[in-house]
């Protein structure tokens, strides 16, 4: 049996991509899911040693998903990428991130999910997929605590509106309100 290990974190608002891709020499995929696949000789030379079935996924929206990767190797990948690009915002990976693991077993089949008796063949496009779907999902976290905290905003706002009190967020209500 082996396990497949997942993770993803946000770790900036967004990555430079095209910057990285330059940096690393690799060729960037140009599409809806806009990302750079690091693996082989990469990640040997950024690691320091063979690092076979090891995967890092970079995504234009800040996010970036490990396979199999222990801590230790994330952050020694993080301060790698941070001396191509600028500072990585540490504080959103306890935050923003999401796991998964994939037990494959001997004849190379594997469960998806937890306490599911559903068997496909393991590919390495799962990898793949479930490296996209970890990030996107890890982003919506992102994007939902932000909405939630603009919508708290905004109820202030409106109940401070309703009593007539209009100085108390003067720079907000001028810009507010220049927007229409």
């Amino acid at each position: 049996m082996k396990t497949v290990r997942f993770i993803s974190y946000k770790v900036a608002a967004s990555l430079p991509l095209d910057k990285i891709a330059a940096f690393l020499k690799t060729n960037m995929k140009f599409k809806w899911n806009e990302y750079i696949l690091v693996t082989g000789d990469q990640l040997d030379a950024i690691l320091k040693y063979h690092s076979e079935e090891k995967a890092v996924y970079l995504f234009k929206y800040g996010c970036i998903s490990f396979v199999n990767f222990m801590d230790k190797e994330i952050y020694s990948f993080l301060k790698y990428l941070e001396s191509i690009t600028s500072k990585m915002n540490y504080n959103l990976m306890p935050k923003y991130h999401e796991s998964h693991n994939i037990i494959i077993d001997e004849n190379l089949n594997c469960s998806l999910w937890e306490n599911t008796a559903i068997k496909v063949d393991y590919d390495k496009n799962i990898d793949h997929v479930v490296s996209i779907v970890l990030a996107r999902s890890t982003q919506m976290s992102f994007f939902e605590t932000q909405l939630n905290t603009m919508l708290d905003n905004a109820e202030k706002f409106v109940i401070l509106l309703q009593k007539g009190r209009l100085l108390t967020f003067t720079k907000k209500s001028y810009t507010i309100m220049l927007k229409f």
